[in-house]
């Protein structure tokens, strides 16, 4: 909260995410990542460290590009996982979910649901496809695998994004309704931006009905971008810290909080 009142970072950022989403090269996420970093709020030393990390991986990832952009799909999914870690400090539940991630990962990694089989098509689309596109080169059984990886991953990336984060940054501990999820989403993203998300949703829904492989790549065209903008984040959480992270944390009402305030409601009604 507040980063968007950051004129330079958000300036940078933003010409930084135009020039990638037009050439659909990751080495200007991470040449953007390093200015950014430049930028930050940090002592000298570790905004240079920072800066030189991601400059020597646009430097590295400019020399093949292709390859650049593969190796970034399938790490950025960690990406979120990495953000979320930090974001709050840590304990009990917490160190579950990283262990179930990894130990799932590593079911997957082994070949360990290979009998359950992998031969499957949907709308001209199926594993020898994705394995053309995720895992070129890579000979079986490890091409499969990595596709089947990235899979897992990409579902962890979107499930921690759309449903752990927002959870944990509740304003109060009791889960929301249905409604009042509803009505807060409206309120982030405005009546206009939400109407031209959902109807972006059902049509690409429906072009995947139709087309399934083109669907996935225009998807991939227009949402590529949010990778981007993670490798920013990163850029400034590995120089701020804590600092920034805060920085994104809404204060947490508790159990207590919410009696108090309940009990108060009613004490008002009852005079």
């Amino acid at each position: 909260r507040g980063l968007h009142r950051r004129a330079a970072v958000g300036g940078v950022t933003a010409l930084g995410l135009v020039a990638s989403a037009w050439t659909g090269h990751v080495t200007w996420a991470t040449a953007t990542a390093a200015t950014v970093a430049l930028l930050s709020r940090a002592s000298h030393p570790r905004r240079l460290v920072v800066a030189f990390v991601f400059l020597a991986l646009t430097v590295v990832g400019s020399r093949d590009r292709t390859t650049a952009s593969l190796v970034f799909a399938h790490l950025h999914n960690l990406v979120a996982l990495v953000l979320w870690w930090f974001w709050r400090p840590r304990r009990g539940v917490s160190y579950l979910v990283l262990l179930l991630y990894a130990a799932a990962a590593l079911v997957l990694a082994l070949g360990l649901v290979e009998p359950l089989g992998t031969a499957w098509r949907l709308g001209g689309f199926g594993l020898h496809e994705a394995r053309e596109s995720l895992a070129p080169g890579v000979t079986a059984p490890w091409g499969t695998r990595l596709v089947v990886l990235f899979a897992f991953a990409q579902a962890m990336h979107y499930a921690l994004w759309v449903r752990l984060v927002p959870e944990e940054d509740r304003e109060r501990p009791t889960p929301r309704t249905f409604r009042a999820s509803w009505r807060a989403l409206r309120t982030d993203l405005g009546g206009a931006l939400l109407s031209v998300a959902a109807l972006s949703a059902i049509g690409v829904a429906a072009w995947a009905l139709v087309d399934l492989a083109d669907a996935r790549e225009g998807y991939l065209r227009a949402a590529i971008f949010h990778g981007h903008l993670e490798l920013v984040a990163l850029a400034l959480l590995a120089t701020e810290g804590r600092s920034f992270a805060t920085a994104l944390v809404r204060p947490r009402r508790s159990y207590y909080d919410d009696a108090s305030a309940a009990w108060k409601r009613s004490r008002a009604r009852s005079v």
